[in-house]
């Protein structure tokens, strides 16, 4: 786990510098610069490029991480598997932009009531969607060299610095709205182009296949595994972003901005997971690959209870002072209508942080093709959830169908993996991190409601974040967090003594 611990930490620090930039530019910044369409505007054209380009990627993340350590060599050449990582792509980009241009009458059809808007940039998506797919193709061939930092500097920091850069140039009036959209798609471009170059650096790129290396079995093991992919990521992909579309077309792009905010708030909870699955994943595949249960078993254990733990107490920041955040934020009167949407997303991924390592594992299993049914019905289940409780309780509705299903399914791939691989993370720890996030709640509930917004901020975070990391730390229910934990208190003795 070493690795694991000094990478993720890294991953880590990139990745909450970037949720800071993303945190302060979003709902600070855009909503005082930006109207509710603008940010939907940007915010739609960013899902759908990043939908187009998920599905013409072909699952190159999952077949990247999955297939790495058979080319892996010791001259840092790998056997030209780069080389088979950034052409697969080029079929999913031909298929899917074609499919893409097809449909663009019903399509528009589908948006035209509430956010015709969208439509006059819908040529924008492509290029954004041909720079995602080559910066993933990058960055997971960085992953697999267990290089997260860089790729994720570009995922994390620069993109989100160009995404304001383009909104500070629109609002002084230096470009215009086409302008800022067009920053949006210079964003990927960079992001792509840095890891690219930062692949050279580190001295790993090589598009010469050594001749005979891949025989007929393992070139037909990629690729069956990549129709699976194909196949998981059609309905995976679509069924990850139906709900801010659906949002767009059925009550329009000023509410696509009220939930993509609080949206937006919640996602900041899965950040830590995002660091250490980056890391794990080629790990898991190695282990499994050598049938290393001990391994697999040791690293899904602590994966999630410290994923879990990191989440919850993130959650609990969030949520107790979800009213006084929308008061700092300009027009938060208007954007409080995503209150709750914060409540069943902020869960929905605390659900995820805890099982998540079940899909992967499963991914990366002999039994993969059991994904595309679940996924299938996944997707089946979220459209018509959606579908109902939008226009019953509007975007509160698209939130709680996202906890639903993904509670429902996160269970099911957990409780079918550990039937089939005999590997689970149930654990006392995550019964006692659960307690841990009620007894926050309730001691908030008791705290009085004081009138100057920054003194109950304050009071509320110290009183419910003091108590619940002393229990953590009494309990000892993360070794690795009561290391971090006794590095600070001692580094403060030290401090006081002098």
């Amino acid at each position: 786990m070493g690795i694991v611990i000094r990478q993720s930490i890294k991953g880590t620090v990139v990745t909450y510098t970037g949720a800071f930039i993303g945190f302060i530019s979003t709902l600070f910044i855009f909503t005082h610069l930006l109207t509710p369409e603008e940010i939907g505007l940007q915010r739609i054209i960013i899902e759908a490029g990043l939908m187009l380009g998920g599905l013409a990627q072909l699952g190159t993340s999952s077949l990247g991480i999955r297939f790495f350590p058979h080319f892996k060599s010791e001259d840092g050449k790998n056997n030209g598997f780069l080389l088979y990582l950034a052409t697969f792509p080029l079929f999913g980009i031909l298929f899917f932009f074609t499919a893409f241009l097809v449909f663009k009458v019903p399509v528009s059809n589908y948006f035209s009531e509430n956010s015709e808007l969208f439509i006059d940039y819908y040529y924008y998506i492509f290029p954004l969607a041909a720079a995602y797919v080559y910066q993933i193709v990058f960055s997971t061939y960085a992953n697999s060299l267990m290089r997260i930092v860089v790729p994720r500097i570009t995922q994390e920091i620069l993109i989100r610095l160009v995404l304001l850069a383009g909104v500070l140039l629109y609002h002084f009036k230096i470009i215009s709205l086409d302008g800022l959209v067009l920053s949006t798609v210079i964003a990927y471009m960079l992001a792509m182009l840095v890891n690219f170059f930062y692949l050279f650096k580190i001295g790993t790129v090589s598009f010469r296949r050594t001749k005979g290396f891949v025989t007929p079995e393992l070139r037909n093991k990629m690729i069956n595994y990549m129709l699976y992919l194909l196949a998981i990521s059609l309905m995976g992909i679509l069924s990850s972003r139906i709900d801010i579309f659906m949002v767009s077309a059925k009550i329009g792009l000023a509410f696509t901005a009220v939930y993509s905010i609080a949206y937006y708030v919640a996602a900041i909870i899965e950040m830590p997971s995002r660091s250490v699955s980056a890391i794990v994943s080629p790990i898991i595949a190695a282990a499994i690959k050598e049938d290393d249960k001990k391994t697999l078993k040791t690293i899904y254990d602590k994966v999630a209870i410290n994923q879990y733990l990191f989440g919850m107490l993130i959650f609990l920041v969030l949520w107790i002072n979800i009213d006084n955040l929308f008061s700092f934020i300009p027009n938060g009167d208007f954007y409080n209508q995503g209150k709750y949407v914060v409540l069943f997303i902020g869960l929905s991924k605390l659900v995820e942080a805890a099982f998540s390592l079940s899909s992967t594992i499963l991914s990366y299993s002999k039994y993969y093709r059991y994904s595309v049914l679940f996924t299938i019905i996944y997707g089946v289940a979220i459209v018509l959830s959606n579908n109902w409780l939008i226009p019953a309780l509007g975007i509160t509705g698209a939130a709680v169908a996202s906890l639903g299903v993904i509670f429902i399914f996160r269970l099911f791939y957990t409780l079918f993996v550990w039937y089939k691989s005999k590997v689970h993370p149930f654990s006392w720890e995550l019964l006692l991190i659960s307690g841990m996030l009620l007894s926050g709640i309730c001691i908030d509930m008791l705290l009085p409601e004081l009138q100057n917004i920054y003194l109950d901020a304050f009071i509320r975070t110290v009183t419910v974040m003091g108590c619940i990391c002393a229990i953590i730390y009494f309990t000892k229910i993360s070794v690795e967090v009561n290391s971090i934990i006794d590095r600070v208190l001692k580094t403060v003795r030290r401090y006081i003594k002098r």
